[in-house]
């Protein structure tokens, strides 16, 4: 036997925004189901074929909570509304099925026409918009919810056209930063943590991610690895005084050689990566030393590298995870996703439509079983993984 007094997920409290969610559901609902009845009365002979017989209730269970449709009612039960269905108590395998059309890319009225000849429901773009609305709510959760304890981690940014109105003027389409958190967590998976789009990538911008990291429990990472934005060691330290910084070393053989002759960037980039291909820390500098050397003879300004920090803290770790830690693939991976989802729409309509769009790919990145741990851990002893605070 059931147990009577069991909470359905409709009946658990909800929090304010998505209470809101909820009431512009059930009124979106409640408008198409009473527009269709409308259409159904004018249908019938002189209006008096079948006239309106009032209203009956009915709960349907949605994403954002439990909805009272009234089904309007007419005295011959001729009416069958087709915004539901009939005998139908939950609708979110079509919130569901809207949000990953709209993800893809189609718009309100090709979503709304789509359903309709794909499965009969007509479903309006007034609650269309209703259900993406409510999507919205689960996509601003993706960067409040608790957070793994996580041993390190890549902060990147990627750019991407987004929509935005100035004033009184026509909208316009201006590239906008992504910044991207990914973490190794202790159990060596990668998972997205967290996105923020805004104007420009700034290390003050940074800072406002990383104590939003912290907040939400990621712990003390042993490291950081990030580009060379300037200024992003100082915020790291501000906010994970006992973490590292390792600047990658793709990153920075790529702005190295971008100031060189375009015949000398590939023995550049060459005589660099022997650099960090060294078995030591110890022997890294000495080549650098020798790198610095050699190019600063044509290059003079290569002399700084001699004391760019942050170039060789991936040493500190077991050599079966140097190269993930050096290297910026595996958030350029995720970039990547977004990019080819990207094309098929060819811009973020608007930052809520952005947003809504990175978190299913977030979710998406986070579920996926391919590339699932950082390369290397599982080659790690167990004393290293205990060493790193980690485990299998």
């Amino acid at each position: 036997m059931s147990d009577s007094n069991a909470k359905t997920p409709g009946q658990e409290a909800l929090s304010p925004a998505i209470e809101l969610m909820r009431k512009a559901t059930e009124q979106a609902v409640n408008e198409a189901m009473e527009d269709q009845f409308l259409s159904f009365l004018e249908d019938c002979v002189s209006g008096s074929g079948s006239p309106r017989n009032g209203h009956y209730e009915r709960k349907v269970l949605t994403t954002v909570g439990e909805i009272n449709v009234r089904v309007p009612r007419d005295r011959l039960s001729l009416f069958e509304e087709r915004v539901i269905g009939r005998y139908r108590r939950r609708v979110d395998d079509l919130d569901a099925e809207i949000g990953a059309l709209y993800a893809q890319g189609m718009s309100s009225s090709d979503i709304s026409q789509y359903l309709s000849a794909k499965s009969g429901v007509e479903v309006s773009e007034k609650l269309v918009l209703a259900i993406v609305k409510g999507s919205y709510g689960e996509a601003e959760r993706f960067n409040s919810g608790k957070l793994p304890k996580c041993a390190f981690v890549y902060l990147d940014g990627t750019w991407l056209p987004v929509r935005r109105r100035y004033g009184d003027g026509p909208d316009r389409y201006e590239k906008e930063c992504v910044m991207v958190a990914l973490g190794i967590t202790e159990s060596g998976r990668k998972e997205v943590l967290g996105f923020w789009i805004g104007p420009s990538e700034s290390a003050e911008g940074w800072g406002k991610c990383l104590e939003s990291l912290k907040e939400r429990g990621i712990g003390e990472p042993m490291m950081f690895i990030t580009d060379g934005l300037q200024g992003m060691p100082e915020a790291i330290r501000r906010v994970f005084p006992g973490s590292s910084h390792q600047r990658c070393l793709v990153h920075f053989g790529r702005n190295m050689s971008s100031g060189a002759r375009g015949k000398d960037r590939q023995a550049i980039l060459d005589d660099f990566k022997s650099v960090y291909s060294a078995e030591s820390e110890a022997e890294a500098k000495a080549r650098l030393g020798l790198f610095v050397a050699k190019w600063s003879q044509t290059y003079p300004s290569f002399r700084k590298y001699l004391t760019e920090p942050g170039l060789f803290s991936f040493y500190r770790f077991p050599k079966a995870v140097w190269r993930p830690l050096y290297t910026p693939n595996a958030v350029e991976a995720f970039h990547a996703c977004l990019k080819r989802k990207l094309r098929a729409r060819l811009a973020l309509h608007s930052l809520k439509n952005g947003c809504y769009l990175i978190a299913v790919e977030a979710e998406r990145y986070n579920r996926s079983g391919r590339n699932r741990r950082l390369t290397g851990f599982d080659e790690l002893t167990a004393d290293e993984v205990k060493t790193l605070g980690m485990e299998r």
